[in-house]
């Protein structure tokens, strides 16, 4: 697909680039882990962008993509092992649930203000251990799929 490299653990991250949505915390969490096969999407723009885009300069694994439409959004979660949502708040997390729809892990920091209803299908990590947790769900990629197809499963049962 567009999104998707061969080979690669892909961890993606869609919203806008405000300041509480903390896409600098993540690309400098992201840059710390040393796994060559690691790649990290950032779809959006905003006030942000360009401090982020200096901050992921000289990792070649960091792409920003942008701005994506609509009628790229499933392709955008397809192509993601793991779906990590940043944001220190959110008022619902609609990228949650559409990441959560599409069978991905979705991983929030354990300091974030999300709605437990939407919370509850998480994985919620410290920045801190970060790299750490990521790195087990990259050893345990069957796994994390499972576990994710069994938490949409639910979500949808909830949803109907």
């Amino acid at each position: 697909g567009k999104f998707k490299e061969q080979r690669t653990f892909t961890i993606g991250y869609i919203s806008r680039m405000d300041y509480h949505k903390r896409h600098a915390l993540l690309v400098e969490l992201f840059k710390r882990w040393n796994n060559p096969s690691a790649r990290l999407l950032l779809a959006g723009t905003g006030e942000e962008f360009e401090r982020v885009r200096g901050l992921a300069e000289g990792d070649k694994r960091i792409k920003l993509l942008g701005f994506v439409p609509d009628g790229e959004l499933i392709e955008f979660y397809d192509s993601l092992d793991v779906y990590v949502h940043a944001s220190k708040y959110e008022g619902w997390g609609l990228p949650i649930l559409e990441a959560l729809a599409r069978g991905k892990p979705v991983v929030v920091f354990d300091d974030a203000e999300i709605p437990n209803e939407v919370a509850t299908f998480c994985l919620r990590m410290s920045p801190m251990s970060f790299n750490l947790e990521l790195e087990k769900l990259f050893e345990n990629r069957k796994q994390a799929k499972k576990l994710s197809i069994l938490k949409s499963k639910a979500l949808r049962t909830l949803l109907h």
